[in-house]
């Protein structure tokens, strides 16, 4: 399901059981989610484990700061002109394309213990 404002991610967090984590499309839609879980009086990351995608600049400023996962943007935009130039001259391209994408852990991820594999 899609939301797309603090007040649609509110009245979701309402209507479900809540999971353990939430990974967001985005670091604004992540900012949302906390703001409405904690409006709930939920506790981030105590009671819910909240993931962006982005790792916009104001994410490491946020209580608590936000767990997001980075990746090169300034690549992916230049390989994406380059592809819909390929595309408009109808020049062959690649259709698969892997760009490096990182954890940047902050602040609003639980930490789990780590439970040995004794198989």
């Amino acid at each position: 399901m899609e939301v797309s404002s603090e007040a649609e991610i509110g009245q979701f967090l309402r209507s479900i059981t809540l999971p353990t984590a939430f990974f967001c499309a985005g670091d604004s839609y992540a900012i949302d989610t906390i703001r409405s879980a904690k409006a709930m009086g939920l506790r981030i990351p105590e009671d819910l484990s909240i993931i962006g995608l982005d790792d916009l600049l104001v994410s490491r400023y946020l209580d608590p700061p936000l767990t997001s996962l980075s990746f090169d943007k300034e690549g992916m935009g230049s390989k994406a002109t380059e592809l819909l130039y390929q595309i408009i001259q109808q020049q062959p391209f690649e259709t698969i394309n892997l760009f490096p994408t990182f954890v940047v852990p902050r602040g609003s991820v639980k930490q789990m213990p780590v439970i040995a594999d004794n198989g």
